[in-house]
């Protein structure tokens, strides 16, 4: 599909378990919590099964606890080919993602660019790969404790300097991470007890990344 920008209605998709943009011009992704314009937007436009296109209306509103209307169902994520979609911001609102992927998306620069000290992403987040992002810069605003990751693979990602982890993460548990052996020469880790941490939990991949 193609469009400049999506709204995601957290009223009309509270159900929505899985979602995929593929070969996409899109250049941003909203979301609206307010009934009403939910209701507006999705009779002025033709709807698609799973989400909703409408014209820009900014009102993306950080959740501030875990009472506020997210998508509660969502656990998967695959973002391939946005060219140009720039940040992620909006997967606060995923508060069960298990599994993310963003894949050859050019101008993508940071997943998740706001620091919200009431909430922390991801908790039960199982896999997360970042694949051909050429001006990816960061993943999070900081580490973060990922309880239940067990796998990361991060490939062709030149200015991603850092992972979003630190010796505590994640939970003490083990998990894989697959990356380039070029760049994980070059990448900053969050302390020396992190890098110490993570050595034996690296795997490099067979292709020059």
């Amino acid at each position: 599909m193609s469009a400049s920008v999506v709204i995601l209605m957290l009223v009309g998709l509270a159900g929505l378990h899985r979602l995929e943009f593929e070969s996409s011009t899109i250049s941003e992704i909203e979301i609206n919590s307010e009934i009403n314009d939910s209701i507006e937007v999705a009779n002025s436009v033709t709807p698609h099964p799973n989400i909703l296109i409408g014209p820009s209306d900014p009102c993306l509103d950080i959740p501030k606890s875990l009472t506020t209307p997210c998508f509660h169902n969502l656990s998967v994520v695959t973002l391939r080919e946005c060219r140009g979609l720039k940040d992620l911001t909006w997967l606060v609102f995923a508060q069960n993602l298990t599994h993310l992927l963003v894949v050859k998306s050019p101008k993508v620069l940071g997943l998740m660019n706001v620091h919200h000290q009431e909430f922390i992403p991801f908790e039960k987040l199982d896999y997360h790969g970042f694949q051909e992002l050429s001006e990816l810069m960061s993943a999070y605003w900081n580490p973060l404790p990922f309880p239940n990751l067990r796998k990361t693979h991060v490939e062709k990602c030149p200015e991603l300097g850092k992972l979003p982890l630190d010796s505590q993460s994640p939970n003490g548990n083990y998990m894989n991470i697959v990356v380039g052996k070029n760049w994980i020469e070059e990448l900053e880790w969050e302390d020396e007890a992190t890098k110490q941490h993570f050595s034996s939990m690296i795997s490099y991949l067979d292709r020059r990344a």
